[in-house]
């Protein structure tokens, strides 16, 4: 199964996923996006922070974004 990394994108910065994680396509790297975005988002507002332009931006090994999903965006969206 392919590896893929969840990057996450805060304001000018970015936390790089330097471990990966195996998933089975990229359809299951877009639902671990929308999970990992509303996890993210929900430690932010428990900081008191509304963090929604915030996004998570899914490679692959290649490097090839796979997709990438602001944290606001991951709310209502199915997954």
């Amino acid at each position: 199964m392919p590896t893929y990394f969840l990057h996450l994108h805060e304001g000018g910065s970015v936390v790089e996923d330097e471990e990966g994680t195996t998933l089975a396509d990229d359809r299951s790297a877009r639902r671990a996006a929308v999970r990992a975005a509303r996890d993210v988002l929900a430690g932010a507002v428990q900081e008191g922070r509304l963090p929604l332009d915030d996004r998570i931006v899914v490679t692959d090994y290649a490097g090839r974004t796979v997709v990438s999903i602001t944290l606001g965006a991951s709310v209502g969206h199915p997954g």
